[in-house]
């Protein structure tokens, strides 16, 4: 069964995920001239791409302690 903590990080890891797709976004309409914003945004996104995998990771985790994953 999965439990209301599992379900939250991973809902939330969605929502990071969600924000890092915002980012890249961004990144990709600046012009090419902006190159080191681009660099600052590819950063971000790459920053919180791994925090978010390490939510998803913590809550998989949690699932297979439990015997649901």
């Amino acid at each position: 069964m999965t439990t209301p903590k599992e379900l939250t990080a991973l809902n939330q890891a969605r929502k990071g995920l969600l924000h890092t797709l915002a980012v890249l976004d961004a990144a990709d309409k600046l012009p090419i001239n902006d190159i080191a914003d681009l660099d600052i945004l590819v950063d971000a996104a790459r920053d919180l791409l791994g925090y978010h995998l390490e939510e998803v990771d913590e809550a998989l985790d949690g699932l297979k302690a439990g015997g649901v994953a």
